[in-house]
């Protein structure tokens, strides 16, 4: 097979992924859940509040390129897309008072990344509710597979940011990591 064809037919597959219902294999994570990519379903955001602190983000993400960096991983960039879609989820999951990935509208992460027009060929969510400092967090998550499986990988290249401080003081974290096609 020529140079010229290989090329082809890699380019068509790469564009194929980005397509709702493609599958997307990704062998520098073997931890991610890579089934296809789900066809949108609630394509909003649950709930709005005032933006993170941008000192506070800017820790949490500080924090994660460290762990990422010192992975041997290149660091994520903040998209401020991403960032609006995570600090919904954030102000949404402190507003119900429930820790989860999934919003109070049945929404997913891959559903409030599309709504906020990022366009994504994979993302990820990672949550937490929390009185840690976001680097005592994310040593936390490196720890742990599947929290580290979504900020650590080097399949994702931009990130987004959420906090919202409750009244008990904790703070509800969203981070949304993707990557575009």
């Amino acid at each position: 097979m020529s140079a010229r064809i290989a090329a082809a037919l890699l380019m068509t597959a790469s564009l194929a992924a980005c397509a709702p219902g493609a599958f997307i294999k990704d062998t520098a994570a073997p931890g991610l859940d890579m089934r296809p990519l789900p066809d949108p379903s609630v394509e909003t955001l649950a709930t709005t509040c005032a933006p993170a602190d941008p000192a506070v983000a800017a820790s949490m993400l500080d924090a994660i390129n460290a762990h990422r960096i010192a992975a041997g991983r290149t660091p994520v960039t903040e998209d401020p897309r991403l960032a609006t879609a995570a600090q919904a989820h954030a102000c949404d999951m402190q507003r119900t008072g429930r820790l989860s990935v999934v919003g109070s509208n049945g929404n997913s992460v891959l559903d409030r990344v599309r709504a906020v027009d990022y366009g994504p060929c994979r993302a990820a969510q990672t949550v937490a509710a929390s009185g840690a400092s976001p680097a005592a967090l994310t040593a936390q998550w490196r720890g742990e597979a599947p929290n580290w499986d979504n900020i650590g990988s080097q399949a994702f290249e931009n990130a987004g940011i959420g906090a919202r401080q409750g009244p008990d003081g904790r703070v509800w974290w969203s981070v949304v990591t993707a990557a575009r096609c």
